[in-house]
C-alpha cells in the first residue's frame, strides 16, 4: 500500500495514506510454533499406519512424509 501512495503523491495524487496510522505491531504478531512431532507419536503413527484402511500408495506417501518430515508441498515440488 505504501508504494502505491508513494507513487501517486508526486504524480498529482493528494490522498492521505490510511495505512500510515497503522502500527507495524498491530499488523502481524509472530508467535513461535513448535511443529515437531514427539518421538512417541512418530513411533505410534509408523506402527498404526499398517492398520489404516487406505490405498498402499497413500500409506507409502505418508510413510515417506513421516520419515523425511517435509511438508506435502515441499515433497511435491521436489519431484
Amino acid at each position: 500500500m505504501n508504494q502505491i501512495y508513494a507513487h501517486a503523491t508526486p504524480h498529482g495524487g493528494k490522498i492521505a495514506n490510511p495505512a500510515d496510522e497503522v502500527g507495524v505491531a498491530s499488523i502481524a504478531t509472530l508467535i513461535p510454533k513448535d511443529r515437531a512431532l514427539p518421538t512417541l507419536e512418530i513411533r505410534l503413527m509408523h506402527r498404526l499406519l499398517e492398520q489404516v484402511a487406505t490405498y498402499p500408495t497413500i500409506r507409502l506417501a505418508l510413510r515417506l512424509i513421516l520419515l523425511t518430515m517435509v511438508r506435502k508441498s515441499e515433497l511435491i515440488e521436489a519431484t
